[in-house]
């Protein structure tokens, strides 16, 4: 069962993540990301309790890509730029959140 799609802005441009507890799988996309710099990408984070977990990295434009991480304790997740190659931690400012509801 999927949940509601959550709808996000990304600088402007709309996003939309789609996930499943359920299925332990979530799907991000966007149509038209900025480009995030020289020498920077995008990275996703999974929420989890007040910790940030990595997860996956992408550049600017059209995007579909899928979360890697254990969505299950998740309680969220959120988008930052940083330098290529990811990090470990997040840069802030944060670009997007959004929260999951409990099932």
């Amino acid at each position: 069962r999927l949940t509601s799609p959550r709808d996000v802005d990304v600088n402007g441009e709309p996003a939309t993540l789609v996930y499943s507890r359920e299925q332990d799988s979530a799907l991000f996309v966007a149509s038209g990301l900025p480009d995030p710099g020289t020498g920077k990408e995008y990275q996703l984070w999974l929420l989890d309790d007040g910790a940030a977990l990595p997860d996956v990295r992408f550049s600017g434009g059209a995007v579909r890509t899928w979360l890697t991480g254990d969505l299950v304790p998740a309680g969220g997740a959120a988008l930052t730029i940083e330098p290529e190659g990811g990090s470990a931690t997040p840069t802030f400012p944060l670009i997007a959140a959004v929260e999951f509801p409990e099932s």
